[in-house]
Protein backbone atom coordinates (compact mmCIF):
# COMPACT_ATOMS: atom_id res chain seq x y z
CA UNK A 1 0.00 0.00 0.00
CA UNK A 2 1.44 3.40 -1.01
CA UNK A 3 1.83 5.90 2.02
CA UNK A 4 1.32 9.15 1.03
CA UNK A 5 3.10 11.97 3.19
CA UNK A 6 2.49 15.90 3.62
CA UNK A 7 4.92 17.65 1.53
CA UNK A 8 6.87 18.94 4.21
CA UNK A 9 7.35 15.83 5.64
CA UNK A 10 8.36 13.74 2.65
CA UNK A 11 10.91 16.78 1.69
CA UNK A 12 12.33 16.82 5.40
CA UNK A 13 13.07 13.04 4.89
CA UNK A 14 14.64 13.07 1.63
CA UNK A 15 16.94 16.26 3.37
CA UNK A 16 17.72 13.66 6.08
CA UNK A 17 18.76 11.15 3.74
CA UNK A 18 21.08 13.37 2.11
CA UNK A 19 22.64 14.45 5.56
CA UNK A 20 23.16 11.13 6.42
CA UNK A 21 24.51 10.20 3.14
CA UNK A 22 26.90 12.73 2.82
CA UNK A 23 28.25 12.04 5.92
CA UNK A 24 29.23 8.45 5.09
CA UNK A 25 29.88 8.79 1.20
CA UNK A 26 30.78 11.90 0.68
CA UNK A 27 28.66 14.61 -1.41
CA UNK A 28 30.46 14.21 -4.36
CA UNK A 29 29.70 10.05 -3.81
CA UNK A 30 26.40 10.31 -3.26
CA UNK A 31 24.33 9.65 -6.40
CA UNK A 32 20.38 10.80 -6.14
CA UNK A 33 19.46 7.64 -6.69
CA UNK A 34 20.89 6.84 -3.16
CA UNK A 35 19.05 9.36 -1.77
CA UNK A 36 15.66 7.46 -3.56
CA UNK A 37 16.79 4.41 -2.27
CA UNK A 38 16.92 5.03 1.51
CA UNK A 39 13.99 7.37 1.48
CA UNK A 40 12.07 4.88 -0.82
CA UNK A 41 10.51 6.99 -3.36
CA UNK A 42 10.60 7.22 -7.22
CA UNK A 43 12.89 9.75 -9.08
CA UNK A 44 9.60 11.33 -10.02
CA UNK A 45 9.07 12.19 -6.27
CA UNK A 46 12.69 13.78 -5.59
CA UNK A 47 12.47 15.74 -8.86
CA UNK A 48 9.33 16.98 -7.53
CA UNK A 49 10.90 18.39 -4.66
CA UNK A 50 14.25 19.26 -6.10
CA UNK A 51 15.47 20.05 -9.45
CA UNK A 52 19.22 18.47 -8.94
CA UNK A 53 21.56 17.36 -6.14
CA UNK A 54 22.64 20.76 -6.08
CA UNK A 55 19.30 21.90 -5.50
CA UNK A 56 18.67 19.50 -2.48
CA UNK A 57 21.84 21.32 -0.96
CA UNK A 58 20.82 24.88 -1.60
CA UNK A 59 17.68 23.48 0.52
CA UNK A 60 20.10 21.64 3.15
CA UNK A 61 22.06 25.58 3.81
CA UNK A 62 18.66 26.87 3.76
CA UNK A 63 17.51 24.51 7.04
CA UNK A 64 21.23 25.10 8.39
CA UNK A 65 20.57 29.13 8.50
CA UNK A 66 17.12 28.65 9.71
CA UNK A 67 18.12 26.34 12.69
CA UNK A 68 21.00 28.23 13.24
CA UNK A 69 18.88 31.96 13.39
CA UNK A 70 16.82 30.14 15.88
CA UNK A 71 19.28 30.41 18.53
CA UNK A 72 20.35 33.81 17.67
CA UNK A 73 16.64 35.33 17.09
CA UNK A 74 16.30 33.92 21.26
CA UNK A 75 19.68 35.39 22.50
CA UNK A 76 18.33 38.90 21.03
CA UNK A 77 15.05 38.82 22.95
CA UNK A 78 17.20 38.01 25.83
CA UNK A 79 16.06 41.47 28.02
CA UNK A 80 18.67 40.55 30.85
CA UNK A 81 21.74 41.20 28.07
CA UNK A 82 23.12 44.66 26.62
CA UNK A 83 24.28 44.92 23.95
CA UNK A 84 27.47 43.77 23.92
CA UNK A 85 26.64 40.76 25.53
CA UNK A 86 23.91 39.81 22.92
CA UNK A 87 26.66 40.24 19.86
CA UNK A 88 29.28 38.08 21.88
CA UNK A 89 26.79 35.54 22.42
CA UNK A 90 25.14 35.09 18.88
CA UNK A 91 29.06 34.79 17.97
CA UNK A 92 28.68 32.15 20.90
CA UNK A 93 25.63 30.26 19.55
CA UNK A 94 27.04 30.16 16.37
CA UNK A 95 29.82 28.06 17.37
CA UNK A 96 27.49 25.97 19.70
CA UNK A 97 25.88 25.33 16.44
CA UNK A 98 28.32 24.19 14.03
CA UNK A 99 30.13 22.40 16.82
CA UNK A 100 26.74 19.91 17.12
CA UNK A 101 26.78 19.58 13.05
CA UNK A 102 30.17 19.26 11.89
CA UNK A 103 29.67 16.83 9.04
CA UNK A 104 26.75 18.99 8.20
CA UNK A 105 28.86 22.61 8.64
CA UNK A 106 31.87 20.61 6.52
CA UNK A 107 29.73 19.15 3.83
CA UNK A 108 28.18 22.46 2.67
CA UNK A 109 31.29 24.46 2.87
CA UNK A 110 33.28 21.78 0.56
CA UNK A 111 30.27 22.49 -2.16
CA UNK A 112 30.24 25.76 -1.47
CA UNK A 113 33.53 26.45 -1.90
CA UNK A 114 34.46 24.81 -4.67
CA UNK A 115 35.13 26.63 -7.17
CA UNK A 116 32.38 25.46 -10.14
CA UNK A 117 29.41 26.71 -7.37
CA UNK A 118 30.14 29.94 -7.05
CA UNK A 119 26.40 30.51 -8.25
CA UNK A 120 25.46 28.61 -5.28
CA UNK A 121 28.03 30.11 -2.72
CA UNK A 122 26.07 33.60 -3.78
CA UNK A 123 22.70 32.79 -3.46
CA UNK A 124 23.14 30.68 0.18
CA UNK A 125 25.04 34.06 1.20
CA UNK A 126 22.26 36.00 -0.20
CA UNK A 127 19.78 34.11 2.20
CA UNK A 128 22.09 34.37 4.99
CA UNK A 129 22.46 38.09 4.93
CA UNK A 130 18.63 38.29 4.80
CA UNK A 131 18.11 36.50 7.59
CA UNK A 132 20.59 37.93 9.56
CA UNK A 133 20.56 41.45 9.08
CA UNK A 134 17.64 42.38 10.99
CA UNK A 135 18.96 40.66 14.11
CA UNK A 136 22.70 42.16 13.96
CA UNK A 137 20.56 45.69 13.13
CA UNK A 138 18.11 45.21 15.95
CA UNK A 139 21.38 44.46 18.17
CA UNK A 140 23.77 47.15 17.58
CA UNK A 141 20.82 50.11 17.58
CA UNK A 142 20.28 48.77 21.08
CA UNK A 143 24.42 49.21 21.87
CA UNK A 144 24.14 52.76 20.13
CA UNK A 145 21.13 53.56 22.57
CA UNK A 146 23.13 52.58 25.19
CA UNK A 147 26.41 54.11 24.33
CA UNK A 148 28.35 50.89 24.00
CA UNK A 149 28.52 51.73 19.96
CA UNK A 150 29.34 54.71 18.26
CA UNK A 151 27.36 54.24 15.06
CA UNK A 152 23.86 55.46 13.49
CA UNK A 153 23.06 53.83 10.24
CA UNK A 154 22.25 50.63 11.99
CA UNK A 155 20.97 48.36 8.96
CA UNK A 156 23.76 49.67 6.34
CA UNK A 157 26.51 48.70 9.46
CA UNK A 158 25.25 45.41 9.63
CA UNK A 159 24.86 44.16 6.04
CA UNK A 160 29.20 45.93 5.71
CA UNK A 161 30.04 43.71 8.86
CA UNK A 162 28.32 40.84 7.33
CA UNK A 163 29.31 40.99 3.65
CA UNK A 164 32.91 41.43 5.29
CA UNK A 165 32.46 38.17 6.82
CA UNK A 166 31.40 36.46 3.32
CA UNK A 167 34.85 37.60 2.20
CA UNK A 168 36.20 36.72 4.97
CA UNK A 169 34.84 33.23 4.09
CA UNK A 170 36.49 32.70 0.84
CA UNK A 171 39.78 33.84 2.50
CA UNK A 172 39.58 31.43 5.83
CA UNK A 173 37.36 28.21 4.46
CA UNK A 174 39.69 27.18 1.50
CA UNK A 175 42.79 27.75 4.21
CA UNK A 176 41.16 25.59 6.65
CA UNK A 177 39.90 23.06 4.79
CA UNK A 178 44.12 22.79 3.07
CA UNK A 179 44.92 22.58 7.24
CA UNK A 180 43.61 18.83 7.20
CA UNK A 181 47.10 18.10 5.30
CA UNK A 182 48.77 21.34 6.16
CA UNK A 183 48.03 22.23 9.07
CA UNK A 184 50.06 25.65 9.11
CA UNK A 185 47.01 27.01 7.51
CA UNK A 186 44.99 26.83 10.55
CA UNK A 187 47.52 29.57 12.03
CA UNK A 188 46.76 31.89 8.75
CA UNK A 189 42.94 31.27 9.93
CA UNK A 190 43.32 32.30 13.32
CA UNK A 191 45.38 35.78 12.00
CA UNK A 192 42.47 36.62 9.63
CA UNK A 193 39.65 35.80 12.45
CA UNK A 194 41.55 37.88 15.01
CA UNK A 195 41.98 40.70 11.99
CA UNK A 196 38.05 40.64 11.56
CA UNK A 197 37.42 40.40 14.87
CA UNK A 198 39.24 44.33 15.58
CA UNK A 199 37.81 45.54 12.29
CA UNK A 200 34.21 45.17 13.59
CA UNK A 201 35.03 46.57 16.56
CA UNK A 202 36.20 49.41 14.64
CA UNK A 203 33.18 49.68 12.87
CA UNK A 204 30.91 49.75 15.87
CA UNK A 205 33.20 52.08 17.82
CA UNK A 206 33.57 49.32 20.45
CA UNK A 207 36.47 49.02 23.15
CA UNK A 208 39.56 46.69 21.41
CA UNK A 209 39.26 42.82 23.23
CA UNK A 210 35.48 43.57 24.11
CA UNK A 211 33.91 41.52 20.75
CA UNK A 212 34.89 37.60 20.89
CA UNK A 213 34.88 35.91 17.44
CA UNK A 214 37.70 34.16 17.30
CA UNK A 215 37.40 31.14 19.74
CA UNK A 216 41.01 29.06 20.10
CA UNK A 217 39.20 26.17 21.83
CA UNK A 218 36.16 26.41 19.35
CA UNK A 219 38.62 26.77 16.37
CA UNK A 220 41.12 23.50 17.42
CA UNK A 221 37.78 21.51 18.98
CA UNK A 222 36.19 21.68 15.62
CA UNK A 223 39.60 21.44 13.47
CA UNK A 224 40.21 18.21 15.11
CA UNK A 225 36.55 16.54 14.89
CA UNK A 226 37.09 17.58 11.04
CA UNK A 227 40.51 16.18 10.94
CA UNK A 228 39.36 13.28 12.78
CA UNK A 229 36.04 12.45 10.81
CA UNK A 230 34.25 12.85 14.21
CA UNK A 231 31.03 14.71 14.96
CA UNK A 232 31.57 14.15 18.74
Amino acid sequence: MRIVKDYDERKTELLDAAVQLFHTRGYEQTPVSAIIDRVGVSKGTFYYYFKSKEDLLDSLAERAARQSMLQVQAVVGEQSLDALGKLNRVYEASRQWQSANVELVMTILKVMYNEENLLLRRKIQRRSLELSVPVFSEIIEQGSKEGAFDVRAYQAVSELILRMGDDLNEITVPLFLEAKEHPEQLERVREWLTLYERSVERILGAPQGSIHILDEAFLNTFAQRYFSGKSR
